[in-house]
């Protein structure tokens, strides 16, 4: 069964947006430094072992009733479905050697967006041996029980920040935090996205379209990890979608 992910539009009923939830039963949201590599960091970054920690936990929740399937759900350059080929084992580590630094990176032309990457070697390291796809942009439909949502919060919350200081950085992240908290899809589906770019959130445009595939959901929440140790905003949650 598929679910079709679209803009959520103020007139639509709560019956519609419900009906696009479909068999949504579990989701992980998860940053994407591409420090949590260990080959990428040089081994171990004390800043990042509270996240590398909460992030393996989320995922190992997230696989734990051992699904047939999971969606990673990331921003890209260009709406696309990537297939679980290129979300796994080599294809992973070579998109994963051409992004470095613990700040927000664009995907070059033709690589596997820092998302997905982050996503498939997530997966790669939990064993997870099921049928992978990934969702890059404002893709059109996704076909699994269990979504693993990657993306960071706000690069430009201080001085040390990787973008310039902007007063409204943090704001946006703890509103993210606030709705991840509180299992509530329909925060994440009313996040501004010129605030998101504005502050540099990479995260914004997947939270955005989680929120509006789940809205009228009852979900049960668990925050584990919301700090920016390099001047950038990482959450961990679980969702449980009832």
């Amino acid at each position: 069964m598929a679910c079709i992910f679209a803009r959520a539009d103020p007139a639509t009923s709560r019956e519609r947006r419900a009906g696009l939830a479909c068999g949504v039963l579990a989701v992980a949201f998860v940053p994407h430094p591409p420090a949590l590599v260990p080959e990428l960091s040089g081994g171990q970054v004390p800043a990042l072992e509270a996240v590398r920690f909460a992030t393996t936990t989320a995922v190992e929740r997230l696989l734990a009733p051992a699904p047939d399937r999971v969606c990673i759900v990331g921003s890209g350059p260009e709406p696309r479905e990537y297939g679980g080929g290129r979300l796994a084992g080599a294809p992973v580590l070579d998109a994963l050697a051409a992004y470095g630094g613990p700040g927000p990176r664009p995907a070059a032309p033709g690589t596997l967006p820092l998302a997905l990457a982050i996503g498939g070697w997530l997966l790669d390291r939990a064993g997870f041996v099921g049928t992978r796809t990934g969702l890059a942009g404002p893709a059109p439909a996704v076909d699994a029980e269990v979504l693993l949502v990657v993306g960071d919060g706000s690069a430009r919350r201080d001085p040390e920040a990787p973008g310039t200081f902007d007063p409204a950085a943090v704001p946006f992240d703890d509103t993210v935090a606030r709705a991840l908290a509180a299992g509530d899809p329909a925060a994440l589906a009313a996040l501004d996205p010129e605030v998101g770019t504005r502050v540099l959130a990479a995260g914004t445009g997947a939270w955005r379209r989680v929120g509006e595939l789940l809205t009228g959901r009852d979900v049960l929440a668990d925050l584990t990890y919301y700090a920016a140790p390099f001047g950038v905003a990482y959450f961990v949650a679980n969702w449980t979608v009832r």
